[in-house]
């Protein structure tokens, strides 16, 4: 008889997720159609920067990290897909904080001054009796802090990020983008009107979504209307040439330019408006970027290590 998470407490239940699922990986790119692009030539402008190690692996793929953002009182937090740990640290660098749940994902302080923390983010999540996926959120100040389901539905939920209402929007990998009122209530009508498969890194620059499309050839970067997702548009293509280029976290600088992310091992800047690209980064694989309190964009990676771009945006 398959075992269910759905009638457990609070904590039983995330911590049902990693006891139930196991570990696993969507390793292959799957097929699909979707428009084509003109392909976009990279632009001058991009030197390849180098990196200073803000937190280094001790096993490397285990501590694979999903994810990374920062609270209002500057310290970092990091997701480690597989070990299901999320940790606080301070602006020292010291390790203040562990919070368990699990398969961690996108990572934001919303409006309210909590954080939210996507979990599931695993391809068993979407299982009938198996797995579940959604939002927890903790008090980040809190010495101990302890989660709490915000959101339960969800069927593998990866990134994520916060407009000017307060509205939540994370990429549902499997079912594309969903948007989850203040009050924790999924609006249904406008979720589906967002599908896209594949969708995994978002950021928002006004009233525009930002997309990254992980398992898409050519790494399209899409924009969608926060405030009608059927108006979408491909924003550039990260290798237009249609070989895949595995886009994972993106991220909106201060610079007015999207960073992307890629499991490639490039982390390729995008202006928004003209879909113009050059590589700011190569090396390690990347699955996440987020802005620091001083203006540099720090870099989550598949071995688990976590590295800051030296030079100021």
């Amino acid at each position: 008889m398959a075992r269910t998470c759905a009638t457990r407490s609070i904590t039983a239940r995330l911590r049902c997720g990693v006891s139930v699922f196991g570990v696993g990986i969507l390793a292959a790119a799957l097929p699909f159609s979707i428009p084509a692009a003109e392909a976009t030539a990279e632009t001058p402008g991009c030197a390849i920067a180098s990196t200073t190690t803000l937190m280094s692996w001790s096993a490397p793929g285990r501590d694979w990290v999903e994810n990374i953002g920062y609270d209002r009182q500057g310290n970092l937090w990091v997701t480690h897909l597989f070990t299901g740990n999320v940790e606080r640290y301070s602006s020292s660098g010291e390790l203040t904080a562990i919070v368990w749940i699990p398969f961690p994902a996108g990572i934001r302080q919303g409006p309210d001054g909590l954080l939210y923390i996507n979990y599931g983010d695993a391809p068993t999540s979407p299982i009938p009796g198996w797995g579940f996926s959604g939002v927890a959120r903790v008090d980040p100040a809190a010495e101990s802090p302890s989660p709490e389901l915000f959101v339960v539905g969800a069927s593998m939920s990866n990134g994520s990020a916060f407009d000017s209402a307060g509205n939540l929007y994370i990429t549902d990998t499997l079912a594309g983008i969903t948007r989850i009122r203040p009050d924790g209530v999924i609006d249904r009508a406008w979720s589906d009107r967002a599908r896209l498969f594949g969708a995994n890194g978002l950021s928002i620059i006004g009233d525009t979504l930002y997309v990254s499309a992980t398992m898409s050839l050519g790494g399209q970067l899409w924009r969608m209307s926060v405030a009608d997702p059927g108006l979408r548009s491909i924003v550039t293509q990260l290798n237009p040439d249609q070989m895949p280029a595995l886009p994972d976290g993106l991220e909106a600088a201060p610079d007015g330019m999207l960073y992307a992310a890629t499991a490639l091992g490039r982390l390729v800047q995008v202006n928004p408006t003209t879909g113009a690209t050059c590589d700011a980064y190569h090396g390690e694989p990347l699955t996440s970027v987020a802005v620091g309190p001083d203006g540099r964009l720090v870099l989550g990676t598949e071995m688990g290590n976590v590295l800051r771009l030296n030079p100021e945006l």
